[in-house]
């Protein structure tokens, strides 16, 4: 049933559409993201679209768009970065996330899943976030937090149990990837700044 669904998607496509469907992995990524969270939450007892292949390829992201306008320039970033921190100093769980995001070069996915046991101490607290799990070796790595962030991610830390989230849902669970998403968003707008879709560094693409 999985496999016959791509193809009646394709039929069903207009045909500026299926001129323009590189965008379709990119839907469907998000649609696989949003049910795996349904599943994780009990709302569905399978991901219907777990098997489903996209059609096409996905539009690639950041200085790779090789278009004018898909970054932040210079003096955006700053300003992104500074109503980020003011935010974050604040307390605002979801500007340190996009922080995260920002200073470690983290994809939302990275960022959500990430549990308190991966803030770890060498030199000093918070200085060392593991990323245990990935889908190749080179993505299994630990990172060197920048002072700036440390303060900021101990705080979510703060009476957590080691397997607690560290950027949890108020249900307790973790946070769509989309929530990161948002919240880069939500600051661009503060910062006045154009809108961008991710925060990997000063490479980030619009919408």
């Amino acid at each position: 049933m999985h496999e016959a669904v791509p193809g009646a998607l394709h039929a069903a496509e207009p045909a500026h559409a299926q001129a323009t469907r590189g965008g379709h992995p990119n839907i469907l990524a998000q649609t696989k993201s949003f049910l795996a969270w349904c599943v994780e939450r009990n709302w569905l007892r399978a991901n219907p679209c777990a098997e489903i292949k996209g059609i096409g390829k996905r539009r690639p992201r950041g200085k790779s768009l090789g278009k004018d306008g898909a970054t932040l320039r210079v003096k955006e970033a700053r300003a992104w970065y500074s109503k980020a921190v003011e935010l974050a100093a604040r307390g605002d769980r979801g500007a340190t996330a996009a922080l995260t995001a920002m200073l470690l070069g983290l994809r939302a996915s990275e960022i959500v899943s990430r549990r308190v046991s991966d803030l770890d101490e060498d030199e000093a607290p918070g200085d060392l976030l593991w990323i245990p799990c990935a889908k190749t070796p080179a993505g299994r790595r630990t990172l060197e937090v920048p002072g700036v962030l440390r303060p900021l991610l101990v705080a979510c830390v703060d009476g957590k149990a080691p397997a607690a989230y560290l950027f949890e849902a108020e249900d307790g669970k973790a946070h769509w990837r989309d929530w990161i998403i948002h919240d880069v968003r939500r600051i661009c707008d503060l910062a006045k700044v154009p809108r961008v879709t991710a925060m990997r560094c000063v490479a980030c693409s619009r919408p």
